[in-house]
């Protein structure tokens, strides 16, 4: 059960939306057995008004209206066909899913290691889609290694000045193969490997630059 203030203001909504005649008839749909409060709550939750924060284990195919606040994985290149959309892999303490950002959500500035909110979420085929009442917001920004504080494996997003095939931080190099890139660009390299003294990208690797 939610707070009472909760459900006044939810009634308020339900009022200017004039949607109240609803509320008597899920009363009647179960026979007078349920409060009008818990009529109200249930009648917002259909209507998209209400939902509530769910872990990615307790997903099912089918769930909608739910709050998904997780960490972003990789971000996957745009898909271009009748609609635009982009897959982006995101978990939590408990597993992980796809969210499929389609149109101009597309374009949001989401980087690995971003803490984001998804609201008004559902789960169709498997993966996580935001309804058109819905959204995502970044809630805290990835951590963004420098050079010189990475060791070997994985990391979610590496920070450095190039220059002639090596990512440069303060006290250490790590050489990189790309090509098109001038010397004395910083660069933000997401989802890399560190190997020995080597920055391998992978597939799913993403590359931001920035002139200085």
């Amino acid at each position: 059960m939610i707070p009472k203030e909760k459900v006044r203001e939810l009634e308020e909504k339900l009022k200017e939306k004039d949607l109240l005649h609803l509320v008597d008839g899920k009363i009647k749909e179960f026979y007078g057995l349920i409060t009008r409060d818990v009529a109200i709550e249930l009648v917002a939750y259909e209507k998209g008004l209400l939902s509530f924060e769910k872990k990615i284990s307790q997903l099912k195919e089918g769930d909608k209206n739910f709050v998904l606040v997780a960490y972003v994985k990789r971000v996957l290149p745009p898909v271009k066909g009748k609609y635009v959309f982009r897959d982006v892999v995101v978990y939590d303490d408990t597993g992980e899913i796809t969210l499929r950002l389609w149109n101009d959500d597309v374009n949001l500035k989401i980087k690995a290691g971003d803490k984001i909110r998804v609201t008004h979420a559902y789960v169709r085929f498997g993966k996580l889609s935001v309804s058109k009442i819905g959204g995502v917001v970044i809630e805290e920004f990835g951590k963004v290694f420098d050079v010189d504080e990475v060791e070997e494996g994985d990391v979610p997003l590496l920070s450095g000045i190039y220059r002639d095939g090596f990512i440069h931080g303060r006290a250490k190099k790590l050489e990189l193969n790309v090509n098109g890139i001038e010397n004395n660009t910083k660069l933000v390299l997401e989802n890399v490997e560190v190997r020995g003294n080597k920055v391998v990208l992978k597939p799913y690797s993403r590359l931001f630059v920035k002139r200085i």
